[in-house]
């Protein structure tokens, strides 16, 4: 009998240790299972981008799965720019947690500027509910102290010149809309003075099928004339 043990014990240890994968892959489902399922409202936003980008949740389809709800609302600022508030409400285990956090965009921002910025917020809103869980052992924090930078020759002059073009297009069966908006800006900041030159043009377009040989169009055109401001610092 005791040869009998001996002989089962061997080829536990050996199946184990030729099998070291086994082991492992038990650890990573029981962590896995503890991971917070996340739902995140937002039709606009690059989903790919978030799921590449963060890692440490599973995403679901279905809200009142989720573990957490996450809400991303947008609005227009008064100086052109876009804020962004992304409001996270916690259900089930994680009822009660919520919290609010919020960024705003510049008028001419680029999509990977603003889906950076949305990843940015959605890692540090989520680390109240990962640090609940043992996956928190896995979670590194860094932080990236700002560098004194030295003055360089502005072979500008302290112009700064920006264009942008923007494009929204949808279409369905029975309706479409599109938009274009263009700008152009100058700005220049010195000591003493602040000028800023900015025109801007829209052009919308829309239709609407009302049957087979009906169909409404509508567009429109505005011109944003170039408004110069002359600001003068006072000491």
């Amino acid at each position: 009998m005791k040869i009998f043990n001996l002989k089962l014990l061997s080829m536990l240890i050996l199946f184990f240790v030729v099998n070291p994968t086994l082991y492992s892959d038990t650890i990573e489902d029981s962590l896995n299972e503890n991971i917070p399922k996340v739902y995140i409202n937002c039709e606009w936003c690059d989903m790919d981008f978030i799921k590449t980008e963060i890692q440490f949740v599973n995403y679901v389809i279905d809200r009142t799965v989720a573990d957490i709800h996450v809400l991303i609302t947008t609005q227009t600022t008064g100086s052109g720019g876009t804020e962004y508030t992304i409001t996270f409400i916690g259900q089930h285990n994680y009822k009660g947690l919520e919290d609010t956090l919020k960024f705003v965009s510049e008028r001419l921002a680029t999509d990977d500027t603003i889906r950076r910025g949305i990843v940015k917020l959605l890692k540090l809103g989520l680390m109240r509910y990962i640090a609940k869980t043992p996956i928190a052992d896995k979670i590194s924090i860094s932080y990236a102290k700002e560098e004194k930078s030295v003055p360089t020759a502005d072979r500008w002059k302290n112009w700064v010149f920006s264009i942008g073009v923007k494009g929204y297009f949808n279409g369905e069966q029975l309706t479409k809309y599109n938009s274009i908006n263009g700008s152009f800006s100058a700005n220049r900041t010195t000591e003493n003075w602040k000028i800023r030159f900015y025109p801007n043009y829209n052009y919308t377009e829309s239709s609407f099928k009302i049957n087979d040989t009906t169909t409404v169009y509508s567009n429109s055109k505005s011109y944003g004339k170039a408004k110069v401001g002359f600001y003068k610092h006072n000491p």
